[in-house]
């Protein structure tokens, strides 16, 4: 091969590479769908004397969301969208939301954002 060819194979490999760069800068990385989310529960028939406790804790942020608080969470996002059985609760990094929650309604599921006072946030990412 010529010296030409090298150049114009170096220069397209260089091309690519900037961008693949300027892609992942501009597009970036969505934490938000890579968040794991981990529950337990201990089970009802706990010692006597020991409350079941549920909680509800995403791993990034190791903070951790009570029973009390999934409850409260569930009804808003449910009463928020007519109903509906809540599937998912994350706690989330987008301004003006403190979490989002999946609930499921007849049979499909709408995405809720709900600020840190439980109201519904209006947010185009999410459709119902």
């Amino acid at each position: 091969m010529s010296k030409r060819t090298w150049m114009v194979i170096g220069a397209v490999v260089l091309a690519l590479a900037a961008g693949f760069v300027i892609g992942q800068t501009v597009l970036g990385d969505d934490d938000d769908d890579e968040r794991v989310v981990r529950i337990s529960t201990d089970s009802t028939d706990s010692p006597a004397g020991t409350p079941a406790e549920t909680s509800l804790s995403v791993d990034d942020s190791g903070e951790t969301i009570t029973d009390e608080e999934i409850k409260a969470i569930s009804r808003a996002a449910s009463d928020a969208v007519g109903g509906g059985e809540v599937t998912d609760i994350e706690r989330s990094d987008d301004p003006g939301e403190a979490f989002e929650v999946e609930v499921v309604k007849d049979g499909q599921e709408i995405d809720v954002a709900l600020d840190a006072d439980l109201n519904r946030v209006p947010n185009q990412r999410f459709s119902d």
